[in-house]
Formats: structure tokens, sequence, C-alpha cells
């Protein structure tokens, strides 16, 4: 595939441009470059730009602000993949839809797989899982991904926030109930690169091996980063004061991409990959 249109351009958009960019054709950008809203924007790009696939990496992630304007929570998240998806089956291209761990409540206690029923507890899950549904009941050969707890280069994460707390000597608290699998963005981009390699449709979790607390996720950063041990302040999901709820367990299981891909870079864990992503 020569022409890669990629709708989106955060964190994780801007790091699956640079991952395609060796393509001879990539377009990429945010809400002034199409927006996905508009169902009329997305289908006259698609006929001007005659991409050969789209990836829908635009959505509202703040979690907390999905609660305080879920309408435009549910244009982005939900009828935005709606429209990708009508494109994409108007065109007759495949469309990599990408999704998230919050559709789960979080009272399980192994990691979730696409078997495991939705049931989110936010605005912000309950959009992207209306989004998923759309996507896919608009253009069944959708692939849709979910991913969580994501870290990259083209982003201010959770990860960046704990380096920078570190190197201030402001170590933020930490929770110790709150678990889920730390992704790096350009492991979620080489998923989607794989995706698309495999004409691959359905509903796909992308995450690596494992998963931890937030409070582990932190200590792992300071082993890395750090010379002294400081202590982090313990924090608990269950007592504070959010405005939206999280879930409390989102880990991700994996091992069903891993195996309809069979791809050797999917079989990391999140330790190693963070690793490798921190400034050491």
């Amino acid at each position: 595939m020569n022409r890669i249109l990629i709708l989106g351009n955060g964190m994780l958009g801007t790091e699956v441009a640079r991952f395609f960019s060796d393509r001879p054709h990539v377009w990429s950008g945010g809400h002034n470059f199409c927006d996905i809203r508009d169902l009329d924007s997305v289908c006259d790009l698609v006929a001007r730009l005659s991409p050969d696939a789209i990836i829908n990496c635009a959505a509202k992630t703040n979690v907390d602000a999905c609660e305080d304007d879920i309408e435009e929570a549910i244009d982005v998240n939900a009828y935005g993949p709606m429209n990708a998806a009508f494109a994409a089956k108007g065109a007759g291209i495949p469309l990599v839809h990408i999704s998230t761990d919050y559709v789960f409540d979080g009272t399980a206690s192994d990691p979730y797989t696409e078997a495991d029923t939705p049931n989110p507890v936010s605005a912000y899950g309950e959009s992207k899982l209306e989004g998923e549904r759309r996507a896919a009941a608009t253009y069944p050969q959708t692939c849709i991904l979910r991913v969580g707890w994501l870290y990259g280069e083209f982003g201010h994460s959770a990860v960046d926030w704990i380096v920078e707390g570190l190197r201030q000597g402001a170590l933020p608290p930490l929770f110790v109930d709150q678990v889920g699998t730390p992704t790096s963005t350009y492991y979620v981009a080489q998923a989607i690169g794989l995706a698309l390699e495999k004409g691959l449709s359905g509903l796909f979790h992308v995450a690596p091996m494992g998963h931890c607390s937030r409070m582990k996720m932190g200590e792992t950063i300071r082993d890395a980063v750090c010379k002294e041990r400081p202590a982090f302040p313990v924090g608990r999901l269950a007592t504070a004061k959010l405005k939206a709820a999280r879930p409390a367990f989102s880990a991700l299981c994996g091992d069903a991409f891993r195996a309809a891909t069979g791809a050797e870079e999917m079989n990391r864990t999140w330790k190693s990959l963070l690793l490798d992503y921190l400034p050491v």
C-alpha cells in the first residue's frame, strides 16, 4: 500500500505518520485537515486523495473533558468512526480504527480478551464503544484495534509526567489499585502496519505481554532513570476525586493479534518496551 490516509495528529496519529513515512504518499492531520464529525468532509477527502487505506486515530481522549461535553465526545468518538467507515466502504479500501481499554468496567482480574463483554464506566468509554459498533455496522471489514495506557514521543503521557516529577524532585502520587498494560505508540504503529499487511478485519486487542499497576510502572521508570530510589506517595483510584470514573483493571490480552499476525515484533513485554523508550 503506497497511499495512506491517517485521520488524527495527536500522540498516536503523529507516530503512525512517521511509521508510514517511507511510503510514496502519506497524508495526515487533525481537525483542520479533516473534520471527522462531518461525513461530507471525510468522503470528499477520500475522493480527492484516493488512498489505499484509512487509519483512524482521531479521537477526543481527555477522559474528564468527555464528561463535560458528552455531545462532542459522541460526535468525535462515535459518529467520526462511522463516517470513516462509510468513506472506506464507498472507496472499497481497508479501515483500521483505534479504540480503547476503557470500554471495560475494570472488574476483571485477568487481562480482557476480545470475547469479554464491554461495560464502560465513563462518557469517554461509552463514546468509544459506540464508535466501534457504528464502524463495524457500517463497514464489517473494519479492523478495530483496542489499545491502552499509551505513551510516546509525540505527546505528554503518564510516563512523561512521572519522568518530569523524578527530575524535579516532585514525586507524583501513583495509584496502587489501577492496573493496565503500558503500551508505546510505536508498538501500536507496528501493529497497524501488520493489520494492513495481513488484511485483518474484526476486533483485536493490541497490547504487549504482562500488566502492572501505576505504582509499578512508576517504580520501573524510577529504577531506570534515577541513581537513587525515592518512594512515590501512594495513591488510590478507589478514593481519588476524579470527574470521570476509570476502570481499576483494564489490562488487555494481545494473544489473538499475535496469533493472527505471527509477527515477532509483537512478542514484547510492557517492561521491555518502556525501558526502550526511557531517556537513559
